[in-house]
């Protein structure tokens, strides 16, 4: 497994945006075909080193392979793949019609490349958040720069050498660190940037992006609210729920965040509830610790912000009828359901 890779330097930063603003017009020019080929080989080579994926995400919050599989890889190769079936027609131009000042003439819309983009990527899911939206940049036409998050430190490596061997710097490269290097690159006169993350960073992003008049694209977090009335199949809902929620254990912008449940089938579908992650995942704390299913939370303050976050929500009076354990040298949570949470609770905010 490759070692975590050092930071870069703000001269290395200038010298590599710099290098890619004078390539990015040889590559505006890319023709369909040759987009198509540099997919093919993002999709082909991340297959070739699925092992190496599942080794860095196992080390860097024990992530299953199933899971790797799944929420990772093929999401990427499923990205490409639809990439290049739809490509020709994606840079084809688009016949419009003319506004009457202009009779007599034919109007299209051409679509363009960014030019040099940066990609910053979350530790939830940082092979599928780093390689999907360089599926998009790629099939654009354009050059990249990649920021994987310093939270899956093996997993950036796992990444910095897989686009190394794919791609020319000048084109396509992956620099690595914290918070320091991301707010160097954010600094640096990018023409797109793409950030999946919190609201709190996602401003500083665009307050950044907006001196070089950059455009973004913003992938946020939020909450994920689900309701269950009575009418509902209440062991399929409570499979679907657990599922979703607990896959990467919780780790996921887009997961059931919290479940709205008619009062009169409110306590049976809790017992589906546990009947599923216990199938899932244990039916102890200590088998849920010891399954190869079960993810861990990614580092430490985030761990500690979940424990903070379950203490509040009891002291103000919720419920723990499932779950509840937690480790911290292990950063293990178990799957854990609270009920009758008051809505002032930090965990509901």
């Amino acid at each position: 497994m490759s070692e975590p890779p050092s930071s870069p330097t703000k001269d290395d930063i200038d010298r590599l945006v710099a290098a890619q603003k004078d390539h990015a017009p040889t590559v505006r020019q890319t023709s369909a075909q040759e987009r198509k080929a540099k997919l093919q080989r993002l999709a082909d080579a991340l297959l070739d080193r699925r092992e190496t994926f599942y080794e860095a995400l196992q080390a860097d919050f024990r992530k299953a392979p199933v899971e790797v599989d799944l929420t990772e890889i093929k999401a990427v190769t499923k990205e490409a793949e639809h990439a290049i079936a739809q490509l020709d027609d994606w840079m084809a131009p688009d016949r419009v019609d003319s506004p009457l000042l202009f009779a007599g003439t034919r109007s299209e819309i051409h679509y363009e490349p960014k030019g040099v983009v940066l990609i910053m990527a979350p530790w939830n899911y940082p092979v599928n958040l780093t390689l999907g939206p360089l599926v998009g940049a790629l099939a654009a036409g354009n050059c990249a720069v990649l920021k994987p998050s310093e939270h899956a430190p093996h997993t950036a490596a796992a990444l910095q050498d897989l686009i190394a061997d794919l791609y020319e710097e000048r084109e396509v490269t992956v620099r690595t660190g914290d918070a320091d290097v991301a707010q160097a690159l954010t600094a640096q006169p990018f023409d797109h940037i793409y950030f999946t993350g919190s609201p709190a960073v996602g401003r500083l992003v665009m307050k950044a992006a907006a001196k070089h008049l950059a455009s973004v694209t913003l992938e946020l977090g939020g909450k994920s609210p689900t309701v269950v009335d009575a009418t509902a199949d209440l062991e399929q809902a409570a499979g679907r729920i657990a599922w979703a929620k607990f896959t990467n254990a919780g780790q996921t912008c887009i997961a059931p965040d919290y479940v709205l449940v008619e009062d009169r089938v409110h306590d049976a579908f809790v017992d589906q509830l546990q009947a599923h992650i216990h199938r899932f995942y244990g039916s102890t704390a200590a088998r849920q610790r010891a399954s190869d299913d079960y993810a861990r939370l990614a580092h430490q303050a985030h761990y500690e912000s979940v424990e903070a976050l379950l203490a509040d929500a009891v002291e103000a009076g919720a419920q723990v009828p499932i779950g509840g354990s937690h480790e911290a040298e292990a950063r293990f949570v178990a799957p854990t359901v609270l009920t009758d949470v008051p809505l002032d609770a930090d965990i509901m905010q």
